[in-house]
């Protein structure tokens, strides 16, 4: 194709009907890769019922997992069971007993920051309810400056105080 003898029209229409093509193909490829991702589950949630772990009764996952989570940093290992799959999310979220290991201990220093960590205490308690829980609450001399208030901390820690 000669381009010197085509029209400025003719081009500009060529380029626009490109541009359509371009944006068809790739809203074709976004559903295609909508399509995989629904399949891949689909393969990953099929798979986990012919395993021996898919057919394992929830209560038995839960005393497993209660003893896979030590007393060092248990929030920390319940939190990485959680990543496993979705059906170990949704056992793990469920199960307060999982919540309620080891000593939640709650540090007023520079590492922990505001409502983050006062929204991430008040879901552990959450999630560890009715059971009994273990709360060491500890004050840096030098606390952070966004670091949350003791009152603040006391008015996510008040309403388990009966635990």
């Amino acid at each position: 194709m000669d381009v010197h003898c085509l029209s400025q029209e003719h081009i500009q229409a060529q380029i626009d009907a490109t541009e359509a093509n371009i944006r068809r193909l790739t809203s074709q490829i976004e559903e295609l890769h909508r399509a995989r991702q629904k399949e891949r589950r689909t393969l990953g949630k099929l798979w986990f019922m012919i395993v021996p772990v898919g057919k394992t009764p929830t209560e038995l996952l839960v005393k497993i997992f209660a003893l896979a989570v030590g007393p060092d940093h248990p929030v920390h290992q319940v939190l990485l069971l959680s990543q496993v799959c979705s059906s170990w999310r949704q056992i793990v979220i469920g199960s307060p007993k999982l919540w309620a290991i080891g000593v939640v201990d709650v540090q007023l220093d520079k590492r922990n920051k505001g409502n983050c960590y006062l929204d991430g205490l008040q879901t552990l308690l959450g999630r560890s309810a009715p059971l009994p829980i273990s709360v060491l609450l500890r004050k840096s001399l030098n606390p952070h400056p966004s670091a949350p208030s003791i009152t603040s901390v006391l008015r996510v820690l008040m309403p388990t105080a009966a635990r």
